[in-house]
C-alpha cells in the first residue's frame, strides 16, 4: 500500500502510506548508480512524525530491529534516519529485477517490522 510520494532527483525516492505520511521509506540510490553497488533503505519520519519520537523510542523492538535503528534523536530539525540498512553489493541480477530486490529488501528483513510498529502507533494518534 505505499505509493511513490517524491522524488528529489533520479537517485532517491521516497515512499509512505497514505494513513502515515509521518513515516516513510526512502530508497537512496546513488551509490548503485555511481558504480559502487551499495543502496540504502531507511525508515525515516518527517518533522511532524519527529514530535511524537520520544514516545516511538518507548515502542518495544526486537534485538534484530534495534540493530537497524540508527537515530533515535533530533540530529536534524525536519527528518529523522530512524532504521537503516546498507546493502552491497547489488550484483547485475539484482538491477535486472531492482523493484522485487528492493521489495525483498523491505520485507524478508527488520525494516518491514519496524515501519509498522511506528506506522501504527502513528495512525492511532
Amino acid at each position: 500500500g505505499l505509493e511513490v510520494k517524491s522524488k528529489y532527483s533520479s537517485k532517491l525516492r521516497y515512499f509512505t502510506s497514505p494513513k502515515t505520511p509521518q513515516v516513510f521509506f526512502t530508497i537512496l540510490m546513488d551509490k548503485v548508480m555511481n558504480g559502487n553497488a551499495y543502496l540504502d533503505i531507511i525508515v525515516e519520519l518527517n518533522e511532524e512524525g519527529m514530535k511524537h519520537l520520544d514516545d516511538v523510542n518507548k515502542l518495544s523492538f526486537t534485538p534484530e530491529e534495534n540493530t537497524l535503528i540508527k537515530e533515535k534523536t533530533k540530529v536534524r530539525q525536519s527528518y529523522l534516519h530512524y532504521a537503516h540498512k546498507a546493502t552491497h553489493p547489488v550484483t547485475t541480477e539484482q538491477l535486472k529485477n531492482f523493484t522485487d530486490y528492493i521489495y525483498s529488501e523491505i520485507s524478508h528483513t527488520p525494516l518491514k517490522t519496524i515501519f509498522l510498529k511506528i506506522e501504527s502507533f502513528l495512525s492511532g494518534l
